[in-house]
């Protein structure tokens, strides 16, 4: 279960950069514009604190992010043993696929931009 939430955190993490390579033509500005967002993410999502220590106007923008329900729910299956049939570790689950998914479509999409133009 462990392995399987893992694999998928590390494909969600290759589609995002996968989108980032679509967008920017050259390495220098994807290698920017990489650290630029996924600091951001970290520093919002709870990953470097903890989630309750952020002000209340920004925990709503907090959970739409990529990284905060997937961190709590590793965080239940490593620290409580939870397995995929509880609440924290499904609804990080579920949030790390929609993430791929998106990522994937949103470079699909700007790559047969790229083809055709």
């Amino acid at each position: 279960m462990f392995t399987l939430y893992i694999l998928l955190l590390l494909f969600q993490g290759l589609t995002h950069g996968m989108l980032i390579s679509s967008i920017c033509p050259q390495i220098f500005s994807a290698a920017l514009l990489s650290n630029g967002i996924l600091l951001a993410i970290f520093i919002i999502s709870g990953v470097l604190w903890p989630f309750d220590s952020l002000p209340f106007w920004v925990r709503p923008i907090s959970y739409i992010q990529p990284t905060t329900l997937p961190a709590e729910s590793i965080r239940s299956i490593l620290s409580r043993g939870l397995t995929i049939t509880h609440h924290p570790v499904f609804s990080g689950f579920i949030v790390s696929v929609i993430w791929t998914v998106i990522f994937l479509v949103a470079s699909i999409i700007y790559f047969k931009r790229i083809i055709h133009s």
